[in-house]
Parts: structure tokens; sequence; C-alpha cells
């Protein structure tokens, strides 16, 4: 970046739409396409399976209720959006199994994260439902191409592996 210009970090949605078909935008986007027109929002893509990459804007940790009378400790999550502003939306249940290894307290603003959801069941067209498969991927911003760089990779799917190569003059050049 040059001259105060910002990189656009802002949260990109892969959406699976009512009619089966994949469609990939912005959260810009689909708030543009709920402004522009909320029928069509609500007949294609309100309530579909979305999987959501984005750069964290900020964590909330508290207790919140879940169900009618049930509460969890959670963690709210908003990604940026267009120009540094706020984009979608979730969170997620700290207490769930698949969860229990995760440091919350990792995520800080400019981490980069995945997550599957539902899209704007709520009346909030930004907020991603039933957040799952959350999934952690940071990279040193500082990093020079071509340099040896660490990479922190965490997922709460089972029986995933991992094997990164480097070239021969990186030590170690394989790790799995």
């Amino acid at each position: 970046c040059s001259g105060g210009e910002r990189e656009d970090r802002d949260a990109v949605l892969t959406i699976t739409k009512a009619d089966g078909t994949e469609e990939t935008m912005t959260s810009d986007e689909l708030m543009d396409i709920y402004d522009e027109n909320e029928i069509n929002y609500n007949d294609n893509y309100m309530g579909c399976e979305a999987t959501v990459e984005g750069y964290v804007l900020d964590v909330e940790q508290g207790s919140r209720e879940i169900f009618d009378n049930i509460w969890a400790d959670t963690a709210e999550i908003s990604l940026e959006g267009y120009n540094g502003t706020r984009g979608i939306e979730f969170f997620i249940v700290m207490e769930e199994n698949h969860y229990e290894d995760l440091d919350f307290s990792a995520i800080t603003e400019g981490t980069r994260v995945r997550v599957s959801g539902t899209v704007g069941e709520s009346f909030v067209n930004t907020e991603l439902d039933d957040a799952r498969d959350f999934e952690i991927v940071s990279v040193p911003e500082y990093v020079s191409a071509g340099a040896a760089f660490g990479v922190l990779v965490e997922t709460n799917k089972p029986d995933v592996r991992l094997k990164v190569q480097a070239p021969s003059s990186v030590i170690p050049a394989s790790q799995e």
C-alpha cells in the first residue's frame, strides 16, 4: 500500500444459494443486495449455508442466552467490512467440546479466520447464524517475499492433517 491507501479486507462469503448454485461475494456486496431488493435477498440468500473468510475487527467475550434460559460463555466476533467498517458478525459458544483447545484470547484484531454458518436468518442481514467449523489462520504481515516465516493453523475439525513443504534451504524443509 502507498499514499495512505488501505488494503481491502472485506469479509468474503461463499454462499450456497436457494437454487443450489454457489456465489462468492463480499459482505458489502451482500448488504447492497439486501438494500436494493429485500425480496431477492429473502428468496435467494437468507437462510442459506455460507463459508466466510475475513479479518477480525473485534472480539467480545461474555455470557449469552443461547436457548430459553440456557446461558453459555461466547465469543462474539466481528469481521472487517468495506474499508474497515463492521462486516459479518457471528458468535461461537466457547464451551462446546470441539473448541476446548482453542485459545480465544489469541483472537485479536487482524487475525484471519474462516467460519461456516447460515446467512442472516435474523433481522440483521450481515449476521451469520449457527456459526460452526471455526478456524484461525494467522500469517504475520511483516514477512518479506522469499523469507521464512511461521504459520499458525488451528481447526476444530477432527482428523485434519497439514503438511508444510519449504525450499531445501529452510530447516526443517518439511513438517507434518
